[in-house]
Formats: structure tokens, sequence, C-alpha cells
């Protein structure tokens, strides 16, 4: 399915580069600055590049016409002559008139409040040319005339959108165009997320789009989903591994997906990630197609949610592990996801993988994500035991139910089940939630077994050494309360 980009009433842009030059370039320089045309001069390189660099820096300075006859014209005069001897010998009228021409570049430098003239000294040290593509934009965003408001300046907006993601420059995308005019919800059109999440090395615009409100799944469809995976950059993944690997399928290197891949909940994208992760109907086609046209099946934070959800295993999926991680961070259970993510992956790896290279790359990713949902559940007993507890033992509706530690023991992560909250947490299961007190006695502590035994035939010791917790249930209940 192509995903068209709506019509946009723009003209391909065009920006003037000046590397070193003669007299003609100055006339060209000189041409496109009078048609509003940006141009860069890349002062350094020498020749006529230098010399409109040194008209324009002396003229920023000083303004006033004495300054300008008396210095600026003598000098630049001398400076032509040095430049280009053999163009000017014998010709002071020709030499006059490039020189005002020079001039006249500078004053065409800023007309109507915009810049159209930028120089690029490469003689700082902060200047590189390997940003060029960087001070070739900025130029031309410097040129454009943006009101605030109206269509045509969303259009703009979306148009500079796409040129910052063409040429990877996303500092630019968020200095540029959405810090620039405050856009806390600039939106963000399918098209340009589209290209964000298809290109490679773009990760940097899907968490940037993220972060500015992009709706996943209002963009995300059955069509689009089959679309994601048709067009993945990294097929000898894919289809050797995913598809040849895992369900055993002859598939055509032109058309790896047939028509039932995403079709509906039986569809073997969901018998791929069962395989991997024992899991079942992870991702539900008619859903997303519903959602996104607004006939929302479920309400919109589930939707959401599972769009993000869909959007992770795709990019698990097609070997894109650092854009799955960017579609993580945005993820409602990062613990949960993190863990099916580790076991998909070590399966995939260890199972199905043949090249050594990429099946040590892949376990070597599935051993990183299960170390984040360790950090996870870290962090969330250090902040609180009571949450880490629940969130523990809640079941999943969109991972079959199943609770965090399930998903763990699933994929065999015995450093999550080591972890100190999780063996206290098993521990708490073990015992029926009961909670045996560290009393003091001075001289010596009773173990905790006699403690137990005492309470069961005495019964008075109980409520000394012994307390109940509440079920995960009711701890559930008063952390949403």
């Amino acid at each position: 399915m192509n995903i068209p980009a709506p019509e946009i009433e723009m003209t391909t842009p065009v920006i003037g580069l000046l590397v070193q030059g003669g007299p003609p370039d100055i006339d060209h320089v000189l041409l496109l600055l009078k048609k509003k045309i940006p141009v860069v001069v890349i002062q350094g390189s020498g020749c006529a590049a230098d010399l409109v660099a040194f008209a324009h820096q002396e003229m920023q300075q000083r303004t006033d016409v004495e300054y300008l006859d008396n210095y600026i014209k003598p000098e630049l005069m001398r400076r032509v002559s040095e430049a280009f001897p053999e163009d000017f010998v014998n010709n002071d009228i020709a030499r006059n008139q490039c020189r005002d021409k020079i001039i006249e570049c500078v004053k065409c430098a800023r007309q109507e409040e915009l810049t159209f003239l930028t120089i690029l000294n490469t003689l700082r040290h902060e200047v590189r040319l390997c940003d060029l593509s960087k001070y070739l934009l900025k130029a031309l965003f410097q040129s454009q005339s943006r009101t605030h408001t109206g269509r045509q300046w969303r259009e703009q907006l979306q148009w500079d959108l796409q040129l910052t993601l063409d040429w990877n420059r996303p500092d630019l995308a968020r200095s540029e165009i959405f810090h620039r005019y405050n856009l806390s919800k600039f939106k963000v059109e399918d098209h340009v997320f589209h290209l964000a999440l298809m290109r490679p090395d773009r990760e940097a615009f899907v968490e940037l789009f993220l972060e500015h409100g992009m709706v996943v799944h209002s963009y995300l469809n059955h069509k689009r989903l089959s679309n994601l995976f048709e067009n993945a950059a990294d097929r000898d993944f894919f289809v050797g591994v995913c598809l040849e690997g895992v369900l055993g399928k002859n598939a055509s290197s032109r058309n790896p997906v047939c028509h039932n891949f995403v079709d509906d909940v039986n569809c073997e994208l969901n018998r791929l990630l069962h395989k991997c992760t024992g899991l079942q109907r992870l991702v539900n086609p008619y859903e997303l197609s519903m959602n996104s046209l607004g006939s929302y099946v479920t309400d919109r934070a589930v939707a959401e949610r599972r769009a993000i959800n869909t959007l992770v295993f795709w990019a698990v999926l097609t070997n894109r592990q650092e854009l799955a991680k960017v579609l993580w961070k945005r993820t409602e259970d990062p613990m949960a996801m993190a863990l099916i993510v580790s076991m998909l992956l070590h399966n995939l790896g260890s199972k199905w993988c043949r090249d050594i290279d990429m099946k040590t790359r892949t376990c070597e990713t599935a051993v990183e994500f299960g170390k984040l949902a360790v950090s996870m559940l870290r962090l969330s007993y250090k902040e609180s035991s009571a949450f880490a507890f629940a969130a523990l033992s809640k079941q999943l509706e969109d991972f079959n139910n199943r609770s965090v530690v399930e998903l763990a023991k699933f994929g065999r992560n015995k450093y999550f089940l080591a972890h100190h909250c999780c063996q206290k947490w098993l521990s708490q299961r073990w015992l029926g939630h009961i909670n045996i007190r560290e009393l003091d006695w001075g001289l010596f502590s009773l173990p905790d077994w006699v403690k137990i035994y005492l309470s069961v035939f005495l019964v008075f010791p109980m409520f000394i050494f012994i307390t109940f917790s509440a079920s995960p249930d009711l701890q559930r209940a008063d952390l949403t309360e």
C-alpha cells in the first residue's frame, strides 16, 4: 500500500552555495538574491566567496556612507584586483562594476526582515563542513516568511518538517520548527510519521514526534502495519529468520508478506509472536483499523497503548532495535514489554538465527532488554515497595492476563526472578501473605520457623510474631484510590 503525501502547493526549495567562484558567480549570486533565493557563502574558500564575506562583515559593523566610500570600496577594489588579476587588466570600469555588484549583494542580504545571505566562516573551530546540511536548512528557514496563522503556514511547517526528515536533522526540527513557534501540540501528518518509521537512523524523529503528541492509534491500521512489514529494511532478518525460520515459509524477496499476514487475530503475525513468546493474539488488526477510523472498539487510552505495543513488535521483528527502544519508552507497561522483547529476541537469536554475527547481536540486545526490566523493577521497588508488589501481581490484559513474574518465568529471566523485590513477593505468596516480625530480644533471636510453630500451637504468640498483609488486589485498589 502506498502512503501518498498530501498535495501541498510548494515549490522545490533552491539554495545557492558559493565556494570560491569568479566574477560570473558574483553575477549569479546577485541574481539569486534579487529573486529572494537564499545563498550560503563559504568564507575561507577564497576568491569571490571571501570578497562577499569581507564586504558583508564590514557593512554589518558600520553602515554609514562615509565608511563605505572611504574604506570599504577602496579596500574591496584592491582585493578584487588581487583575486582576479587576469579578469580586470587595464579595465577599471569592469573592476568597479564587480565591486559594486558585491556591495549590492550585501545590501540584498536582508529584505522584508528576512535573511537571504548567510556567511559560513570555516576558519572558526565551531563551524564544520560535515554539518553543511544544517547550515543550508537554517539559511532556507531564515528566508521564509511565516505568519503564525492560516492553512498555508501549517502546510509550510509540514513541508519544512519533511525537509529536516529527508536531511536527517532532528536538531533543526526541534529548534527551528517546534521550539521556535512553541508548537506543543503540533499535529504531524501520518505520511511524515510513516517516513520516520521506515527510514533508517530516524529514531530521534520518532521520539520527537511522540513527545509532541503524535497519536499513534490514529495512524496505525492493519494496512499500514502490513506496509511496514513489506518494506522492512533488514530483509535478511525479517524474511530469513522470522518468515522462513520461525514460520517455515518460502517467502518471496519482492513481496515477502502475504495478504493474511495481518488480516485478523489468527493471522501469521500472531502465530509468529506466539511461537517466540508463548503468548496468543498479541495484535488485533480489526481493533487497529477501527480505532484509526475513530470507531473505537476500546477507549482511546487502550487504543493508543495497543498501537504502540504493536509498533514495538514490528520494530523487533524487523531488526530495528534502536527504534524498538524509543517506542518501548512510550509503552504503558515498560517492565512487562521489556521482558517480552527480551524473550522474543532471545528465542529468535538462539533458535532460528543461522548467521553467527546476527545471532550474537540479537542475543546481546535480548540481554539488554532483560537488564532494562530489572532496572525498572529496581527503581519501582526503591520508590515504593507496595507499588512494586502491585506491579508484580497485576494481570496484564494485553498480554493474555499474565503477570510480570509469569512473563519473567516464560522468558527464563533469572536475574529478574532473583531480584530482592521479586523474591520477597514470592515469599509472601508462599507464606500466604504472612509477615514475620523481626523482634530483638537482646541476647538471642528466634528463627522464623520457631515463631511460626509457636503461633500455630499456642495461638497467643501470633499476636507478637505475625502480621497479615493485604492481598495484591486490595493493594492495587488502595494505590488506585
